[in-house]
C-alpha cells in the first residue's frame, strides 16, 4: 500500500465541538433520555472545526491585501456560523487542533465521504465524550424555531447566490475577489448547518428543501461557475504563496457542492450538465495525482483533491450521471488512486469505482484481495462503533460499496474468500433497516457464484439469516433473501435439512411449467426499470400486431420471484432488454438465467448505445441477433423488424407494414386524439409523458420555475396540463390555483410559457 505521509493507523483525538449559540429561541429544554438503540449519527453529520474562524481569516486576508501580501493566514477555513456573517455578535464553534494535518481545515462539511474529516480509526474517546456532551447540551427546537431558522437560511442563500452570480463585478483590480464575495461563499456553505441542532429527520428534510431552493435560484450553475473560474485562475502565486482571495471562494464552493450532492442526490445530474465543471475537476485531479501518490502534495492541493473526489463519489451514486462520468474518463482517472497511502482517498476511490466500472474494468478492484481486506476492516470497525461509523463512513455506505463491487463476477469469489460473509451476517442483525437492506443485497449478489453457494450452504449463520428473513415485512429484504435461496434451489434439495425448501422451489417449477403441446404462450419482456417508458412503447406496438405480451407492471401477482418464474415458464419467447443497468440488477439476472436454464428462445434488445454484454450476460446472449433501440436508429424501423421476427418465430402471418405505436400509454388507457392541433406539439406531449424525474427537474431548472411547487409533478401530469391548457383554459388555471396553490401572476406566467417549451 505504500508508506510516506500516510495517515493510516494514526490515532487522532478529536474533541467534541462546542455548540454554537443560534439565538435565544434555540434553547427550550434539556434532554437526558437514553435511546433504546445506539445513537446512530446521520451519514454525513460529523463536524470538525479548527482554532480561529474563517471570518477572522477573511479579515486578516483583507489586511494582508492592503499591504500587498498574499500569504497563508492561520485558521483560514473553520466551522461556519449558522447565520449570515454580515450580522453581528456571532458565536462560532471552536475545537483545538489535534495534529498538524488538521491545520487550516476547510469549513465544516459534514460529509462522510470527504477526507476533509480527520476522525481516528479508534473513535472510542471521541464517541464517549460526544455522547455525554449531547446528553448535556441537546436542545429541542420548536416548530416555530425551525421555521424561523429555515427562513433565515433560505434568505441567506438567495442573497449570497446573487452576489456569487456576479463574478466579474466582485473582482478587484489585482484580479482577486473582494471581501463581500468571500463572505458570500462562506455564508452559503454555512446555510447547510442552520438546523444542526434539530433532529436527524428534520435536518435531513431541511437539506432536501435547501437543495430545492438552490436549484430554484439557479445556484448549481452559479457555484460551479465560481469553482471553474477559481480553478482556472489558480490559487497559488508565482512565488508559491497561497492566494486566499481565490482559495477561500474555491474551497467553500466545493464544500457547498459536496453537501448539496449529498443532501439532494436527485440533483446530482445538474452538475454534469454544467458545460465546464466535470472537465475542470478532471483536469485538476490529473494535475494533483502524481504529487499525491508521491506523498509530496501541498496541503491545500490535498484538501481540494479530497473535496473533488467526494463530489464525484456523490455524483456516481446517481445512475443518471454514471455514463457522463465514464465519458469524462473518471474511471481511468480514479484507478491510479488505488495506490494511495491515504486511507480516506483510497476508500473514496474504491466506492466511486464500485459504481463506475463495467464488467471489463472490474478486475482492477480484485488484485490480490488487499482492497477487499481494507474495505472489510473498515466495515467491521463501523459495526462495532456505537455511532455505526469508521472515519466518517457509515456502516450502510460501506456495505453498499461491497454490494456494488460484488455485482461483477470477477469479484464475487474474492470477497467471500476474504471473509465477507460473517461481516455481512453481523450487519443483517443490525437495528437499522437500511443497513440490513445493503447486507442482504450483497448476499444475494454473492449467491450467483456457484462456488460461493457451496460456502453459503455450509454456513449455518448465513443460511439461518436468509431463512429467518425470507418472510420479512421489508419488501427489499424479503426479495433479496428469496432471491439468494432461489439461486441455490438445485443444491438445497441435496442437503437433508434444506431438502423440503428445495422441493418447494422445484415443485413450483414443475407445477407451473406448461405441458408439451399446450397452446403458444406470451412474449415475456425482461427489462430494467430505467427503460420502462420505451419498453411500454415496444410492448404496445407488439400488442397492436396481435402479439400477447407480459411485463411485470401488468401481471404482477404474489411475490416478485413467483411472478417472474411463472412469466418465464409460460413464455414462448423472452425479450432480453439489456444494458449496463440490466447487467447490474440481480432481478434481471435471475430472469435471464432462468430463461436460459429452461432453454427459452430469446431475442436481445440493446437499450444502451455502445454497451457490450460481458460475463454472465454475454454468455447468455452469445452471438444472437439483436435489435438496437437507442437513438442510433429510428424507432419505427427497428420496431417493424422486431415485430416481423416475433411473428415469424410464432409462425404467424407477417404483415407488410406492421402497426407501430407512437405513444407509450398504460394498457387500460385510451389514446388521446389531438385533432387539428399542430403535430409538433402532439409529439412533444408524447415525449413529456415519458419523462423521468431527472427530465422534470431539468425542465424546471431550465425555465427557473420554483421547484418547491413543481418538482412533485410527473411527466404524465405535465403532458396532461399541456392538453388541459389547450382544451380547457379555465379549468387549467383553476387547477393551478386550487391544486398547485399557484396564486401569483409571475409564477403563473412562467409556468404557462414553460409548457410551450418542453423540448429541453
Amino acid at each position: 500500500m505504500g508508506t510516506g505521509s500516510s495517515t493510516r493507523g494514526q490515532s487522532i483525538a478529536v474533541r467534541p465541538v462546542q455548540s454554537a449559540t443560534i439565538n435565544d429561541k434555540g434553547v427550550k429544554q434539556q434532554l437526558s433520555s437514553t435511546p433504546i438503540i445506539p445513537p446512530k449519527q446521520p451519514e454525513n453529520h460529523t463536524i470538525y472545526s479548527v482554532e480561529g474562524t474563517q471570518k477572522q481569516s477573511i479579515e486578516k486576508e483583507e489586511n494582508a491585501m492592503n499591504s500587498t501580501k498574499d500569504e497563508i493566514t492561520k485558521g483560514d477555513n473553520t466551522a461556519p456560523a449558522t447565520t449570515d456573517l454580515s450580522t453581528e455578535d456571532k458565536t462560532v464553534e471552536k475545537t483545538p487542533r489535534s495534529d498538524g494535518d488538521q491545520k487550516d481545515q476547510p469549513a465544516e462539511t459534514g460529509v462522510s465521504k470527504s477526507a476533509v474529516k480527520s476522525a481516528s480509526e479508534e473513535q472510542e474517546e471521541h464517541d464517549d465524550t460526544a455522547t455525554k456532551s449531547e446528553e448535556k447540551t441537546k436542545t429541542v427546537l420548536t416548530e416555530e424555531d425551525i421555521e424561523v431558522l429555515k427562513t433565515q437560511a433560505f434568505k441567506s442563500v438567495e442573497k449570497n447566490l446573487a452576489i456569487l452570480s456576479d463574478i466579474e463585478g466582485h473582482l478587484r483590480e489585482n484580479g482577486l475577489f473582494n471581501q463581500d464575495f468571500k463572505r458570500a461563499t462562506f455564508n452559503l456553505q454555512s446555510a447547510n448547518f442552520a438546523l444542526k441542532k434539530a433532529s436527524f429527520e428534520v435536518n435531513k428534510n431541511f437539506k432536501e428543501e435547501l437543495g430545492d431552493v438552490i436549484v430554484e435560484l439557479g445556484g448549481v450553475k452559479t457555484v460551479c461557475d465560481v469553482v471553474v473560474f477559481c480553478q482556472k485562475k489558480g490559487y497559488y502565486s508565482a512565488e508559491d504563496k497561497l492566494i486566499q482571495g481565490i482559495w477561500i471562494p474555491l474551497i467553500n464552493c466545493t464544500i457547498v457542492l459536496i453537501n448539496f450532492t449529498d443532501g439532494s442526490p436527485k440533483y446530482a445530474p445538474l452538475l454534469a450538465e454544467h458545460g465546464e465543471f466535470l472537465s475542470s475537476v478532471s483536469e485538476a485531479l490529473q494535475q494533483m495525482q502524481t504529487k499525491h501518490l508521491e506523498n509530496n502534495i501541498r496541503e491545500k492541493d490535498q484538501k481540494l483533491l479530497e473535496s473533488y473526489l467526494s463530489i464525484i463519489h456523490n455524483m456516481a451514486q446517481s445512475e443518471t450521471t454514471v455514463t457522463e462520468l465514464r465519458d469524462h474518463g473518471f474511471v481511468e482517472l480514479h484507478l491510479p488512486f488505488l495506490k494511495s497511502s491515504n486511507d480516506k482517498v483510497l476508500l473514496t476511490c474504491l466506492a466511486t469505482l464500485a459504481d463506475l466500472v463495467d464488467e471489463s474494468q472490474a478486475k482492477h478492484l480484485e488484485t490480490d484481495g488487499e482492497f477487499f481486506k481494507f474495505l472489510l476492516k473498515f466495515l467491521k470497525s463501523a459495526i462495532s462503533d456505537k455511532h455505526r461509523r469508521c472515519k466518517g463512513w457509515s456502516a450502510r455506505e460501506l456495505a453498499r460499496t461491497i454490494r456494488r463491487i460484488s455485482k461483477n463476477d470477477v469479484n464475487k469469489k474474492g470477497l467471500v474468500s476474504q471473509g465477507c460473509l460473517p461481516v455481512l451476517v453481523s450487519l443483517t442483525e443490525s437495528a437499522y433497516e437500511d443497513e440490513q437492506i445493503e447486507a442482504f443485497g450483497a448476499l444475494w449478489m454473492l449467491s450467483f457464484d456457484k462456488e460461493n453457494q457451496d460456502v453459503i450452504l455450509q454456513d449455518d449463520s448465513v443460511m439461518g439469516s436468509l431463512l429467518k428473513n425470507r418472510t420479512s415485512q421489508c419488501k427489499k429484504i424479503k426479495n433479496s433473501c428469496n432471491g439468494a435461496l432461489w439461486n441455490m434451489r438445485e443444491k438445497l434439495s441435496s442437503i437433508a435439512k434444506y431438502k423440503e425448501l428445495g422441493k418447494e422451489f422445484r415443485r413450483d417449477e414443475q407445477e407451473k411449467a406448461p405441458s408439451v403441446g399446450e397452446g403458444r404462450g406470451h412474449v415475456m419482456i425482461s427489462y430494467q426499470w430505467a427503460n420502462q417508458p420505451l419498453i411500454k412503447k415496444i410492448r404496445d406496438s407488439l400488442q397492436e400486431n396481435g402479439i400477447k405480451c407480459w411485463m411485470d407492471i401488468d401481471d404482477m401477482q404474489g411475490s416478485t420471484l413467483n411472478a417472474m418464474a411463472r412469466a418465464v415458464e409460460r413464455a414462448d419467447i423472452v425479450l432480453i432488454c439489456y444494458s449496463k443497468k440490466y447487467y447490474d440488477s440481480p432481478n434481471c439476472r435471475a430472469e435471464a438465467e432462468y430463461a436460459f436454464t429452461l432453454k427459452k428462445p430469446m431475442i436481445p434488445l440493446k437499450m444502451e448505445r455502445n454497451y457490450q454484454a460481458r460475463e454472465w450476460l454475454g454468455f447468455i446472449l452469445g452471438s444472437k441477433l439483436f435489435f438496437e433501440f437507442t437513438d442510433k436508429y429510428p424507432f419505427e424501423s427497428k420496431m417493424s423488424a422486431l415485430i416481423k421476427e416475433v411473428l415469424t418465430r410464432q409462425k404467424k402471418s407477417v404483415p407488410d407494414k406492421p402497426i407501430i405505436s407512437h405513444t407509450a400509454p398504460v394498457t387500460t388507457e385510451k389514446k388521446e386524439t389531438m385533432g387539428s392541433k399542430p403535430k409538433v406539439k402532439a409529439q412533444a406531449s408524447e415525449v413529456v409523458k415519458n419523462w423521468k424525474e431527472n427530465d422534470v427537474l431539468r425542465w424546471i431548472n431550465h425555465h427557473k420555475l420554483p421547484s418547491s411547487k413543481f418538482s412533485s409533478l410527473t411527466g404524465m401530469e405535465i403532458a396532461f396540463l399541456q392538453v388541459l391548457r389547450q382544451e380547457s383554459p379555465d379549468f387549467f388555471y383553476k387547477t393551478l390555483n386550487e391544486m398547485l396553490k399557484i396564486k401569483d401572476l409571475p409564477t403563473l406566467a412562467k409556468f404557462a410559457f414553460a409548457l410551450e417549451d418542453t423540448l429541453v
